[in-house]
């Protein structure tokens, strides 16, 4: 009850009830609860009715009871909003604003609201809008005293400016326009006039304002279409009246520009027909006349200019006709006539230049049939001919040229054939001809004369390269076969010889390389690189040789070995190895042999190896032997039976061959000998030449081995 809540009241009652309390007993609160509701319903209707004071009243007295407030939520708000709907109408009143008038008017209707200031917003917007229209009408009749008169009133009425301001515009436009319009009056500008018109008629100005423009246009209109008949008509004294009107009548200049124009160029016209007529220029005259005509100058104008070009039109036509014949005698009295009736040189240029010209020409042609000049002559008969002068001038340089050319042609074709003889009878017969036109069968004298001394040099020195250099040179040259066939035979018996050198070093064969090596000397031919190759690998193959025949005097078998295969890698043919191949057999089966022998502890079999071995093998297979531990005594027996074998020999002959055997112990020959193995050796390892010292070693070998 204290709280004043309706709802908690209620649920209260009803609680009690439940508990079955009496109705007595209940009785303050069923009063307090009417009491509420009472309160409530005067709320509710005042909200229904939206009558502000009467629910200001209903709340003022439910705050004082003390109800709670969110029963008074719905009522505040409804308070509120027609607090704000009557503050809208307010300002609209106030401020004369149709905007917020129609808003807060809408919204009283729409919410119902029931104020004495709604009816007081109404009648103020029709108030307004009787203004605007008023305002409106005269802006629609472009009538800038009617929009002025409206907006006064408007403005005294406090009219916010938004409503003004179109119209406002309005008047500022139409007063600019009639100002523009004024101005064209005053300037009596055509083209201002029309444009300024054409505005205030499409805008929908008022006829009023247009009148007096109207008049002052077609008075312009008139002036200017006289000025322009004016220009038409090109009269100057017509003209020059029809400007001066219009320059009195304040026309713009622009109005009367092209008038001026067409003026000054009457002037100009009349100024060049008059220069071209005492100049008696016939370029002025036809250009002047052809320019006045084409601007349409009236005939009576260009009389005078007329006749003067067609009497200097007659005097040029004569001197063409006579430039035409190159006529000496014609073309002289025509310049005259020009001359003293004073046309421009520049009309006579092209008669004097044909007349330098012809005389030019015929000096030419004398000079060129006294030169015996054939560039001048056929020069000269070609300008002639084009110049087109008659054949009686041209007969004498004709019959020149074709006898030069005549002599001209035999040398070309003496030339053609390059023999210097009948290049010679060519020159001869064209004596006193210019030296241009000898200068290139001179010089393929020279050069042919040139190519036989190279050919007769490379064939007398039998110089391969330079022969065969030459041989090209005459060959593309052209010369005569007659010229080249010794310089041939000589190229092919040299091509012989180094044919012989290159088998001879492809073969390896030093019989064949000897016998192309000498033969090419022997010819006396100058060197060429074959020819040193062939002496370098006759050399080598000589070493490879001499370095094997040594090897077989020594009957070292690892030196002749490698000597052997030396000759083999060279590829020397097998002739030449068959004494080394047959001395490195017999050696290997000697050896053989006696390692047999030895290995089986066979004397009997060494010592019938010793007395068999050739003379030339002994030191060799002693030198085995000893090597191999055979006994000395084995060996002397050996020496002695293979002694006493040469019955044809005395004693003390075949006692010697027993004490040979002691040489071979002799330490100083052993180390000879080992030393030029060594050498040898060495000698076939690098492919170099044996030292000289190996030629001493070898020697003194030889005769201790003879002795």
């Amino acid at each position: 009850m204290r709280s004043m809540d309706i709802l908690m009241l209620s649920a209260a009652i009803e609680e009690c009830r439940a508990d079955g309390w009496p109705e007595q007993g209940l009785g303050p609160a069923l009063e307090a609860k009417a009491r509420i509701e009472g309160f409530l319903g005067k709320l509710a209707l005042a909200v229904e009715g939206k009558n502000l004071s009467v629910l200001n009243a209903a709340l003022n007295e439910c705050r004082a009871a003390g109800l709670p407030q969110h029963e008074l939520a719905k009522a505040e708000a409804m308070k509120a909003s027609i607090e704000d709907t009557l503050g809208t109408l307010r300002r609209g009143i106030d401020e004369k604003d149709l905007d917020m008038l129609d808003a807060g008017i809408e919204l009283c209707q729409v919410a119902r609201v029931k104020a004495p200031m709604l009816e007081e917003a109404v009648q103020t917007k029709k108030w307004i809008e009787d203004l605007l229209g008023k305002l409106n009408v005269s802006v629609k009749h472009q009538d800038a005293e009617m929009i002025g008169a409206a907006l006064v009133s408007c403005r005294k009425a406090s009219l916010p400016q938004k409503y003004l301001a179109a119209a406002a515009q309005a008047k500022e436009e139409i007063q600019a326009m009639l100002s523009g319009l004024s101005r064209a009056v005053e300037f009596r500008d055509l083209l201002a006039l029309n444009a300024a018109l054409t505005s205030c008629e499409e805008r929908g100005l008022p006829a009023r304002y247009l009148d007096a423009a109207r008049a002052v246009k077609g008075d312009v209109e008139r002036l200017l279409e006289n000025l322009q008949a004016a220009i038409n008509s090109k009269e100057a004294q017509s003209l020059s009246i029809a400007i001066q009107e219009c320059q009195r009548e304040g026309l713009p200049a622009r109005d009367v520009e092209e008038a001026l124009r067409v003026e000054t160029r009457i002037q100009e016209l009349q100024t060049r027909l008059t220069t071209g007529v005492s100049s008696k220029d016939i370029q002025v005259l036809d250009s002047s006349l052809e320019e006045a005509a084409s601007f349409g100058l009236p005939d009576s104008s260009l009389a005078a200019a007329r006749a003067e070009q067609s009497r200097i039109q007659q005097l040029l036509l004569r001197l063409a006709a006579s430039n035409q014949k190159k006529d000496l005698g014609g073309l002289d009295e025509s310049l005259k006539a020009c001359q003293s009736y004073g046309l421009p040189q520049r009309d006579l240029e092209e008669a004097l230049a044909t007349k330098r010209r012809v005389t030019e020409l015929l000096e030419r042609l004398k000079q060129g049939v006294l030169r015996r000049d054939i560039v001048l002559l056929r020069d000269a008969l070609q300008k002639a001919e084009e110049e087109g002068l008659p054949m009686q001038h041209l007969s004498e340089a004709e019959d020149a040229r074709s006898r030069i050319e005549e002599l001209l042609s035999r040398l070309d074709s003496a030339v053609q054939q390059k023999d210097t003889r009948h290049i010679a009878a060519a020159l001869m017969a064209c004596e006193g001809l210019p030296e241009r036109d000898l200068e290139l069968a001179k010089q393929q004298k020279q050069k042919i004369e040139e190519l036989l001394s190279d050919l007769h040099r490379g064939n007398e020195k039998k110089d391969l390269k330079a022969l065969t250099a030459a041989l090209s040179a005459s060959e593309s040259t052209g010369l005569p076969e007659i010229d080249l066939q010794e310089a041939r035979a000589t190229k092919v018996e040299l091509e012989r010889l180094v044919a012989n050198l290159v088998e001879g070093i492809d073969s390896k064969d030093i019989q064949v390389l000897k016998i192309a090596v000498s033969e090419f000397e022997a010819s006396g031919a100058v060197e060429v690189e074959t020819f040193s190759m062939a002496v370098t690998s006759k050399r080598k193959i000589e070493q490879m040789l001499a370095r094997l025949g040594v090897a077989v005097q020594l009957l070292d078998i690892q030196v002749l070995k490698a000597a052997i295969e030396e000759c083999q890698a060279a590829s020397l043919p097998e002739r030449d190895l068959q004494e080394a191949t047959w001395a490195k057999d017999s050696i290997e089966r000697l050896l053989a042999t006696l390692k047999f022998s030895i290995d089986c502890q066979n004397m009997a079999g060494v010592k019938a190896a010793i007395e068999e071995c050739p003379i030339d093998m002994l030191r060799t297979a002693i030198i085995e032997c000893r090597s191999s531990g055979v006994p000395e005594d084995t060996l002397r027996d050996a020496l002695r039976a293979r002694a006493e074998q040469h019955s044809d020999i005395s004693e003390s002959e075949r006692e010697k061959m027993v004490q040979d055997l002691d040489q071979f112990n002799d330490e100083e020959k052993r180390t000879c000998y080992n030393k030029a193995v060594s050498m040898l050796h060495a000698s076939i390892r690098s492919g170099t030449d044996v030292p000289p010292e190996f030629e001493e070693l070898m020697n003194e070998l030889i005769v201790s081995h003879v002795m």
